[in-house]
């Protein structure tokens, strides 16, 4: 696969989607009584920083 080059404001714009889409995740889970985990540096930003690590984007090819 080739690598797609983002600037800075997409990658900005595609956290705040994926950060809106865990939002919804984790409210469907809670919901339905669903339990579920976080690994890497998703888990590694939100208990250190509370956000997406800014220089991750390999979530976005997986």
């Amino acid at each position: 696969m080739d690598k797609l080059i983002l600037t800075d404001g997409q990658i900005e714009k595609l956290h705040k989607v994926g950060l809106e889409m865990l939002i919804e995740f984790d409210r469907i889970c809670r919901k339905e009584n669903i339990k579920y985990s976080i690994e890497s540096g998703t888990l590694l930003g939100a208990v250190r920083d509370g956000r997406f690590i800014p220089w991750d984007d390999m979530w976005m090819y997986t």
